[in-house]
């Protein structure tokens, strides 16, 4: 993340990442460092491909490492709790408006994800990478042990690969970049899953 205050930026992704493996409890098992990495990851390149400047992609990279340190303090509102982990740590380092912006990417990850602008649309699509990801079913068992231990939710086979191709298909990426280089393995991850669907009703 060496962008716009390099020395900012690495304390930020210090200070997420020990945040995460410290503070985590074992039950969250997919939205952990690994997924946030990846979703940084992600951020990075399509920030890249798209030219965003320095100022842009130090907001985009900061939302997109503080974006799930809410579970850390509870499951069902922890887009909240991830924008004030946020603004508790900016605070001292960045006006309000620029701590506002990182804060608005945040709550737009939200699902149903309702993105405005390039920031938002952009950590949007990373944070659902993984639906394209030839990992997938890796995290999808992930999201499922997490859901049950996590929220006590349990689910047969079937239902669970219903509501997630329910999802899957109602889902658009929205950036142009995710459209061509995420979509085909989005696409592919839903055949399949229907296959598996189909297995778990007979």
């Amino acid at each position: 993340m060496k962008i716009g205050n390099p020395g900012l930026s690495s304390k930020v992704a210090l200070y997420v990442s020990a945040l995460l493996k410290d503070g985590l409890r074992p039950e969250i098992v997919f939205h952990n460092l690994e997924h946030t990495s990846t979703v940084v990851r992600t951020a990075i390149r399509m920030a890249r491909h798209l030219h965003l400047d320095s100022r842009l992609e130090e907001i985009l990279l900061t939302a997109a490492w503080f974006h799930d340190t809410g579970f850390i303090v509870d499951y069902e509102h922890h887009k909240e709790n991830s924008q004030a982990f946020a603004r508790g740590f900016l605070m001292d380092h960045w006006s309000s408006d620029k701590i506002d912006l990182v804060c608005a990417c945040i709550g737009a990850t939200t699902v149903p994800q309702r993105p405005v602008g390039i920031l938002q649309n952009i950590l949007c699509d990373a944070d659902l990478q993984h639906l394209s990801s030839p990992y997938f079913f890796r995290d999808l068992y992930r999201l499922r042990l997490e859901r049950e231990t996590a929220l006590k939710q349990n689910y047969s086979d079937a239902d669970w690969y219903e509501s997630n191709l329910a999802f899957m298909r109602a889902h658009r990426y929205f950036t142009d970049y995710a459209r061509k280089t995420l979509e085909p393995g989005k696409k592919e991850n839903i055949r399949r899953l229907e296959q598996f669907m189909v297995s778990a009703r007979y």
